[in-house]
This record gives structure tokens, C-alpha cells and sequence, in this order.
């Protein structure tokens, strides 16, 4: 019994210095925006987008919501209207959407396009749910796993005899 005391001690005690990690990090980087009045500056360049002189702030706020109507899209599948909550559902779009366009794409790109983190956001929060959904199940099912195998194996054998067939001398 006090083994479980020790432990909820021990818990708390790391939810606390990681809080209070976290508020330093945050103040810091407040602190240092406040100071740093170049961030400002960036963010009210304008870019031409569609035609139009519009502030790059308008922009990433734009990529910040187009994940959340993705989410809301990807809600309307046949797919995502099994078990889960809705709450859950969109709160994973959202995030997925977000990571793609603010993590994935700047990671794989040295100046990474505005229009592509939009489209990223978009429909990477609409069918990265699904996909993450879709393997969720895959992953918790051992006889889909076991189907699923067995048409992967069925798909290559006919790509294989398809290959075959077209060298020269294969039709035999």
C-alpha cells in the first residue's frame, strides 16, 4: 500500500518540475519576443498570395485553421464514423494537420513554401486521420493483419508473373 503513495508522490513531483519547466520555457520566449522586435517585423511582410499583398501573419494563421476544417471534413468518411469520440477525432486531425505543416514540411524543405504548408494542413489533418485510424485497427486486428498479408503477398506474386510475362520469352 505505501508503494502506491510513493509512487503518486514521485508522479506529482515530475508533473510539477515539468510544469514549471515548461512556464520558464514559455517566459523565456515571450521575454525574448517582446525584446526582439525583428519577429514583429517578419511577420508583417507582405507576400503575394492569390493576387493580393497579404501579411504573413494572415497566412499562418490561415494554416493554423485550415486543420480544424479538415478535421471537421474528415469527420463526414464512413471511416471515422465507427467507435471514438468526436472530440478525439478532431483534436487528432487538428494535430496531425498541424505537425505536417509546421514540422514535416520545414524539416524536409530548406524554405519551405507557404502554399504547400497550407495544403499540408488541409488535407494532411483530413487523410492523416483516416490513415492513423485505419492503422490503429490494422494494428489491434491480428486476423486483418493476417489478410492483409496474404493479399500483399497475392498483389506481388501477380506483379511478378506481369514482369515475367513481358521478357522476352516469358509468355512460356
Amino acid at each position: 500500500m505505501p508503494e502506491r503513495y510513493y509512487t503518486a508522490a514521485y508522479t506529482a513531483k515530475c508533473l510539477l518540475l515539468s510544469s514549471i519547466g515548461t512556464a520558464v520555457s514559455v517566459a523565456g520566449a515571450v521575454s525574448a519576443t517582446v525584446e526582439n522586435k525583428d519577429i514583429w517585423a517578419q511577420l508583417n511582410e507582405t507576400h503575394v498570395y492569390l493576387g493580393l499583398n497579404v501579411p504573413l501573419w494572415w497566412l499562418y494563421a490561415l494554416i493554423i485553421i485550415l486543420p480544424f476544417i479538415g478535421a471537421f471534413w474528415s469527420l463526414t468518411t464512413d471511416t471515422l464514423k465507427g467507435k471514438g469520440s468526436v472530440t478525439g477525432k478532431l483534436l487528432t486531425a487538428a494535430t496531425v494537420g498541424l505537425v505536417g505543416a509546421f514540422i514535416i514540411v520545414p524539416a524536409m524543405t530548406e524554405t519551405p513554401n507557404i502554399i504547400v504548408m497550407m495544403i499540408v494542413s488541409l488535407f494532411g489533418s483530413y487523410a492523416g486521420t483516416v490513415l492513423l485510424l485505419l492503422t490503429g485497427r490494422l494494428l489491434n486486428n491480428q486476423s486483418l493483419q493476417e489478410d492483409v498479408v496474404d493479399s500483399a503477398a497475392v498483389s506481388i506474386a501477380n506483379a511478378w508473373r506481369w514482369v515475367l510475362s513481358k521478357l522476352p520469352g516469358g509468355d512460356q
